[in-house]
């Protein structure tokens, strides 16, 4: 009697961890650094479309226009090697557009920005980055440098369950650089409340069926 109501229990717990598989995607986490490209005391332009780690960053303006500069390149005092790109290039602002290349839904929890080009900073230049999310509708928010050094800016939790996501100069003019890109691909999406209720009301009935079970 024993074994029969710890092998319900342990089928209970089974069905319980698959229903939370069936709806709660793996997260796994990934630290986009341009590291290992460029040849040192060297830029690598163009450089788009670029991958690393299960993303690629597109550049919508078809110029040379964007590189990696390694950490012993004049203009990068990061200590490590940096994606740069040109604010200011065309006739519009250039949107740089990075997605996972499966596809798969996204999350951004920060990166590191400044101006690329030390001296020509001035207030209230920065980028704007925008997450398109699924099922429609964008969110959005502005990252303002601090003079030229490399800042970490942290994104909202809004930006979760991205479907891609796009960089902006706040405005033209502007030699931009970032590092460090922190995402997590998969969803974030978590079961309803509705739907959790039901799951345990079963459980809780399986439950209920096997003690009576038992005690006949």
């Amino acid at each position: 009697m024993k074994n029969q109501v710890k092998n319900r229990r342990t089928m209970q717990a089974v069905v319980f961890l698959a229903f939370l598989v069936m709806f709660v995607s793996p997260v796994f986490a990934v630290t986009i650094t341009f590291e290992d490209v460029a040849p040192t005391g060297g830029i690598v332009i163009p450089v788009t479309p670029y991958s690393e780690g299960g993303f690629t960053l597109t550049n919508g303006y078809e110029h040379d226009s964007d590189g990696i500069f390694s950490s012993t390149v004049s203009v990068n005092s990061s200590g490590s090697d940096i994606f740069g790109w040109c604010g200011s290039c065309g006739s519009t602002p250039i949107t740089l557009t990075l997605a996972a290349d499966d596809g798969s839904l996204f999350s951004i929890e920060s990166l590191d920005a400044t101006n690329l080009a030390p001296g020509y900073y001035s207030t209230g230049m920065g980028i704007t980055v925008t997450g398109n999310l699924l099922g429609g509708g964008t969110v959005t928010q502005d990252l303002i440098f601090v003079e030229d050094t490399f800042t970490t800016f942290y994104l909202s939790s809004d930006f979760a369950d991205l479907t891609s996501l796009q960089i902006q100069a706040l405005f033209r003019g502007a030699d931009l650089a970032m590092d460090n890109i922190v995402l997590n691909n998969g969803a974030s999406t978590v079961p309803e409340p509705s739907t959790m209720i039901l799951l345990f009301s079963g459980l809780a009935a399986m439950a209920g069926l096997g003690r009576r079970k038992v005690l006949q």
